[in-house]
């Protein structure tokens, strides 16, 4: 079950880590490869379509500007202005000078077919060349600036009026009528190959030339300006403005078609694609099930392991992460035996420890039994003083051999104070000392014990005992904000600057502080090192223990302390 379970993992993982990607990638791959065949098509198209359209536009700005050469013709302009009597007048004039004019423009430009005037002068019309008004096929008024027209022939048709001397009627026009073979040619140019067609459609969206497909409405010519390229279902086409024209030409065709050879690519790399990805997944599932075996044997000894002894397991280790999980799971079971039997050597010698503590039980009750008959034999004599000093040193000891860790500031000072007494009956005079409290609340403060002892401790045996005159220790207590201080002070004989730099990068050098511990007798800052870090254990990292001379002599002990005691060490 479980390999089977396994088997299924590694097929999920081989079909998101190699299939899914491999797909996601290939599908990027098709994706850029169509995109950049349309790309590369349309600019094809578009760069004829281009040339075509501006060579069209050329040809038809060379008919226009003859259109404009006619009609500032003296000759012309004078035989369709001038009024003739006679019907024989205009034919002579006409064959003398205006029928040579014609046929030199018509020869001048062998796109021009044919050239017509019209006119509202009634006796020209030799020739057949010259009409009324009344025969113009389109409104007079758009005539004016010039107005192209595309027959049933293909043929174009140029209108051009000029006007009278009043500048608001037409006086006359010209029509230059072009060969068929302006529009066949430029269609022939767009014609590019099998798979392209040419549509002209004017602005009214009527097609004047070919048909679009029923997938691309002629509404969405007139939607873009200039060049386009626009997909419409299975079509792809671009179109361009003749503005010459006024129309719009659209030439198109089939986007299969288009990418037909990417296409064939495509599906060529596809197939090789999966069949290697086949290949690999044939490979990928000999390995796994291989993979399996070895791991679901391994599981299986585990699960079938005694819990009085472990045995390391003696399979083929091999030499890949399997062979290295052995390895390290034997290792791991020759340690586990070892640490089972050093725990059981513990537990021997801790029950041992148990029976010895037990047994010490019994000299503290004698000692505090012994100190009390010594102290009612002095109260006997009236001896005050060694009366108080033996209470004081059965409450010092009480409070050393208490076994809870967490005490109050109000007990710890009491504790100092018993010290205190019992240095003074050694010392006399020599030794003076005070205790200031800012606060009578801050006695309620938990703290852990013997935090304030050494520092006094240190502070006679390293100051006031080396000084013959003696000194004093003030201890005073007060809060700054939510941090209470404790400062212990004295007047004995100081600590050199040298010997004060070596303590404080002691304080502050956790590294050297194995070194340290292990000279606790003979290094005098190993009791502030034990202070420190019981005030980092209780009241955070935040707390610190502060060193300086004192001013004139002497040294100061500062300890900063958060209000609030760790509540883990607490509880």
């Amino acid at each position: 079950m479980m390999k089977k379970r396994l088997t299924n993992k590694l097929l999920l993982t081989y079909f998101l880590v190699v299939i899914l990607p491999i797909c996601v990638v290939y599908g990027f791959f098709v994706v850029v490869l169509l995109t950049r065949t349309f790309q590369s098509e349309t600019e094809k198209y578009r760069y004829e379509l281009d040339m075509a359209v501006n060579d069209l536009e050329t040809e038809l700005k060379k008919l226009e500007n003859i259109a404009d050469s006619i009609l500032q013709n003296g000759y012309i302009k004078e035989f369709l202005r001038y009024q003739y009597n006679t019907d024989w007048e205009p034919m002579y004039d006409y064959m003398s000078n205006v029928q040579h004019q014609i046929h030199s423009y018509i020869n001048y430009n062998q796109n021009i077919d044919t050239i017509k005037f019209y006119s509202d002068n009634m006796r020209l019309n030799p020739g057949g060349y010259f009409l009324n008004f009344d025969m113009l096929p389109v409104v007079k008024t758009k005539i004016y600036n010039g107005f192209w027209i595309l027959d049933d022939e293909n043929k174009l048709h140029y209108f051009l009026g000029k006007l009278d001397e009043t500048y608001k009627n037409i006086d006359y026009a010209v029509e230059v009528i072009t060969e068929s073979e302006v529009i066949i040619n430029f269609q022939k140019i767009l014609k590019l190959n099998d798979k392209t067609e040419v549509c002209l459609i004017d602005k009214e969206e009527q097609i004047l030339y070919g048909k679009l497909p029923v997938e691309i409405k002629k509404e969405e010519m007139n939607t873009y300006t200039g060049f386009g390229f626009i997909r419409s279902g299975k079509y792809c086409f671009i179109k361009a403005d003749i503005k010459t024209l006024n129309m719009i030409v659209v030439l198109y065709a089939d986007s299969v078609d288009m990418a037909y050879e990417s296409l064939l690519l495509l599906l060529f790399d596809g197939a090789l694609l999966f069949l290697v990805l086949f290949i690999l997944l044939i490979a990928y599932l000999q390995y796994s099930l291989r993979f399996a075996k070895r791991l679901v044997s391994f599981t299986s000894y585990i699960r079938s392991m005694p819990d009085e002894e472990y045995e390391p397991y003696s399979s083929d280790e091999g030499e890949d992460e399997i062979g290295e999980l052995v390895s390290v799971f034997n290792a791991l079971v020759l340690r586990t035996n070892n640490l089972v039997n050093m725990v059981q050597k513990k537990e021997i010698l801790r029950r041992k420890a148990e029976l010895d503590a037990y047994q010490s039980k019994i000299e503290p009750h004698f000692l505090y039994g012994t100190l009390e008959s010594l102290r009612m034999l002095a109260l006997n004599k009236d001896d005050m003083e060694v009366s108080d000093g033996i209470l004081d040193l059965a409450k010092l000891m009480r409070y050393s051999l208490t076994s809870s860790q967490i005490s109050t500031l109000r007990s710890e000072l009491n504790q100092v104070r018993r010290y205190l007494n019992l240095q003074k009956i050694r010392l006399a005079d020599r030794l003076n000392w005070e205790i200031v409290v800012q606060d009578e609340d801050l006695l309620n403060q938990q703290c852990p014990q013997f935090l304030l002892q050494p520092i006094v401790e240190n502070s006679i045996n390293h100051g006031i005992e080396k000084v013959r005159r003696g000194g004093s220790i003030v201890i005073s207590v007060w809060k700054e904000g939510d941090i209470i201080v404790i400062s212990v002070a004295d007047s004995g004989a100081g600590i050199d600057q040298e010997q004060m730099n070596m303590i404080r990068k002691l304080l502050k050098e956790s590294s050297s502080m194995n070194n340290l511990m292990q000279k606790e007798n003979e290094d005098k800052g190993y009791a502030l090192y034990n202070i420190c870090m019981r005030m980092k254990l209780y009241y955070g990292k935040d707390s610190t223990l502060e060193l300086k001379n004192n001013d004139p002599v002497g040294t100061v002990c500062t300890l900063r302390l958060s209000a609030m005691i760790n509540e883990i060490i607490q509880d």
